[in-house]
């Protein structure tokens, strides 16, 4: 696999975007180390081959998590960020997540006729994205940001 013995750690990572990126780089063979301000649900916990609560707005809390990631897992090669809107250097666009049900159906619908696909992104597509970014096949790309948005420039 084109991650063996590569340790990444993802921000979010207890659901959603972070979880499927999560998945994504363990088939590649890295081990996953999952930052969130939450614990991952219990079936989705072998995923991971190590968890931490971590706030990434607070730099304490930031330290501590990387310290302990370190003593676990020996090392950190590849960081995803993807608390927040951008995943590193993805922009994704509105997602099929269960953050939907929060969210009407209207909203979800102005949302998909502003899109040139005519729907969602799956966390599949931003998932490969961001394991292609992570892997040995991306190494001379610098300083770009990938759209995974079907096409949609604005918001």
């Amino acid at each position: 696999m084109e991650l063996d013995g590569q340790v990444a750690i993802v921000t979010g990572a207890a659901r959603g975007i972070g979880f499927a990126i999560s998945q994504r780089l363990k088939e590649l063979g890295a081990r996953v180390a999952c930052w969130d301000i939450a614990p991952p649900a219990k079936e989705n916990g072998s995923v991971f081959a190590h968890a931490e609560i971590v706030n990434v707005t607070n730099l304490a809390s930031v330290e501590a998590g990387l310290e302990r990631t370190l003593a676990t897992l020996g090392q950190a090669d590849i960081l995803v960020n993807n608390a927040g809107v951008l995943t590193n250097a993805v922009a994704p666009a509105m997602a099929e997540t269960e953050l939907l049900v929060e969210m009407t159906e209207d909203y979800i619908a102005d949302v998909k006729s502003r899109m040139p696909m005519g729907r969602l992104a799956n966390v599949t597509e931003i998932a490969d994205t961001v394991a292609w970014i992570a892997s040995p096949r991306c190494s001379f790309t610098s300083g770009q940001v990938f759209d995974v948005t079907g096409g949609r420039a604005t918001y």
